[in-house]
């Protein structure tokens, strides 16, 4: 199994490390975008996101996680490569943030699922936890990596276009290693038509690639119906109901330094190059974050890390809003650190409360339209301010946003205890 886990890892790092986030502010600002025009092109990817998430979730749950996997970093290739040929037209750009956002939701949740179903295949359920921080950290440490590379090429003189062709070629080859990966646990399931059947119901049609396509199209009919039952499981449990909504309002303030660190950092001094190894550094200290999870949830439990996660960015935003000076580039670390721990914590959150695999990617995707959703709202805000008035106004705005999360912690229903049964690790 280490193999096959290993493969993952790498998978997981290389599937969505994008090089050119760190740069993306002034490359798009480059090709003449006001900063609301650009936030709004965030608006497109999450609401394209949004209507996505479950149904590419459920196809995870019917096809299984490995096509899916591959199919998103196949995507995210060819995202680059419209960024690349077409990024002086509107148009082309929201495509391209569409075909980003089918990336992301291809594989959003089935990473989740797949690394699940494997440990529970091997009967080793327990390792989940410590096995979904290593791969959150893995993820970030690719990603700081990526951004060496970029402020790398960046400091030699290379255009900013060059940072699109060099993700494409990355995601591309992680494309091609996801089909590399086993799914054991569903060796016994084949299509026939348009309805699941094991080997053992009798023979196989004569064109199975007939009847897979047939099964296919039958699965995105049978999609919503499948959104509509995790859904149901979801709003079932008044825990998962509160943590959608929590996660819609803090995920944006945690997410937003994409964007708004980069004239931050530029507007105290930095050269552009330096953006690489900001985020890099950024990377590497939410990696640390991430790994350091499971521990932190042993020592301090959930809801005191649901707590934490919004203090420590309310604080940065506020902070870095009426903080000047070199020094204060270290105050874009701290919703850093809470994102690492976020996306550890939240998908452990949701695991150890459903029981069965079936549905498992799909609800994992719903936490992921919820937060989406909560940035496309949030999005065009920040850049309505940053136009109207100030970044400052913007990064106040945001701790204000930021301090609702907190309130929310509060007032909605994030305490319940689990029983024996349900722990799985």
């Amino acid at each position: 199994m280490n193999g096959v886990l290993g493969r993952f890892y790498l998978f997981r790092g290389l599937g969505l490390t994008w090089l050119y986030v760190p740069f993306q502010w002034f490359y798009l600002r480059g090709q003449g975008l006001s900063a609301t025009e650009l936030m709004g092109l965030n608006t497109v990817f999450c609401v394209a996101a949004v209507l996505l998430e479950v149904p590419t979730g459920a196809l995870a749950d019917r096809l299984g996680r490995r096509p899916m996997l591959a199919a998103g970093a196949a995507f995210s290739a060819l995202s680059c490569t419209v960024f690349l040929l077409f990024s002086a037209s509107m148009a082309w750009l929201v495509v391209a943030n569409c075909l980003a956002a089918l990336a992301m939701t291809c594989i959003s949740g089935a990473d989740s699922a797949y690394l699940f179903d494997l440990l529970k295949w091997h009967g080793q359920c327990q390792r989940y936890r410590s096995a979904e921080s290593i791969s959150s950290a893995i993820r970030l440490a690719t990603s700081a990596l990526g951004g060496l590379a970029a402020a790398l090429m960046v400091g030699r003189g290379a255009d900013l276009s060059a940072l699109y062709l060099v993700t494409g070629l990355l995601t591309g080859s992680a494309s091609l290693l996801a089909l590399t990966l086993p799914e054991p646990w569903r060796s016994g399931l084949e299509l026939r038509g348009s309805s699941w059947r094991t080997s053992s119901d009798g023979p196989l049609p004569k064109s199975v690639l007939g009847a897979q396509l047939g099964a296919i199209a039958n699965v995105s009919r049978e999609a919503v119906m499948h959104a509509r039952r995790a859904i149901a499981l979801v709003g079932g449990q008044r825990d998962l109901v509160a943590l959608l909504v929590f996660s819609a309002v803090l995920f944006p303030v945690l997410r937003v330094g994409l964007f708004i660190d980069q004239p931050y950092v530029r507007g105290l001094g930095f050269a552009t190059a330096s953006l690489g190894l900001v985020f890099a550094a950024k990377d590497l200290v939410a990696a640390l974050a991430s790994a350091l999870t499971a521990s932190l949830l042993v020592r301090l439990g959930e809801f005191k890390l649901l707590v934490a996660l919004p203090c420590a960015t309310a604080l940065a935003l506020a902070l870095m809003a009426f903080v000047n000076g070199p020094a204060s580039v270290a105050l874009v670390v701290l919703p850093t650190i809470a994102f690492g721990i976020y996306s550890p914590l939240v998908r452990v959150y949701v695991n150890r409360r459903l029981n069965g695999s079936h549905d498992r990617a799909t609800v994992l995707s719903t936490e992921g339209m919820a937060r989406r959703f909560g940035f496309a709202v949030f999005s065009p805000l920040v850049g309505a301010a940053i136009d109207t008035w100030s970044l400052s106004t913007a990064l106040v705005a945001s701790a204000a946003w930021a301090t609702l999360s907190l309130v929310l912690v509060f007032l909605l229903p994030l305490r319940r205890r689990l029983t024996p049964r349900t722990q799985i690790g």
